[in-house]
């Protein structure tokens, strides 16, 4: 598993200066729509390995070929998450706000880090796996669609 884990924080340190860039001149909701679907699609990617287990054996090493899309959309992922995390709540608020805006993003979040993976477990232990996963992208969806009715929205106005 540390081969997968190397292999796309490799990819995603050559993929943040593009979407550093792209960051720069798309609206930061299309960019979050961006970031949650290739973590969406990461997940989907893993669930699919219970069901597709083929795989080739490289010497000592087992590459599954369902963990090359998890691989690259984790990339994606970690590297879009890093520029979203930084930037997100400043784009949202005036700029002698940006730090109480981030702090509130902080609470938020760690609230989340406390009961997600109780929940997470709780609902592997009662369903399993693949509807655990399953879950879990289907709240990504909902956040993607949040984000495109969120620009739209403001766009129209």
């Amino acid at each position: 598993m540390a081969t997968y884990k190397n292999s796309y924080n490799i990819i995603a340190l050559f993929l943040i200066p593009f979407f550093g860039r792209t960051l720069g001149k798309i609206d930061p909701r299309k960019f979050a729509a961006v970031t949650f679907a290739s973590i969406m699609l990461y997940l989907l990617s893993l669930v699919l390995t219970a069901y597709f287990p083929q795989n080739i054996q490289l010497g000592n090493f087992r590459l599954f070929y369902s963990m090359i899309p998890f691989v690259l959309f984790h990339a994606v992922f970690a590297a879009t998450m890093s520029l979203l995390w930084n930037i997100g709540s400043a784009y949202f608020c005036k700029p002698h706000e940006a730090g109480e805006y981030q702090s509130v993003h902080l609470f938020l979040t760690a609230t989340r880090a406390v009961f997600a993976p109780l929940l997470g477990v709780l609902f592997y232990e009662l369903f399993g796996f693949v509807f655990t996963f399953s879950l879990g992208a289907a709240s990504l969806l909902i956040a993607i669609l949040i984000m495109i009715w969120s620009y739209r929205r403001d766009k129209a106005i």
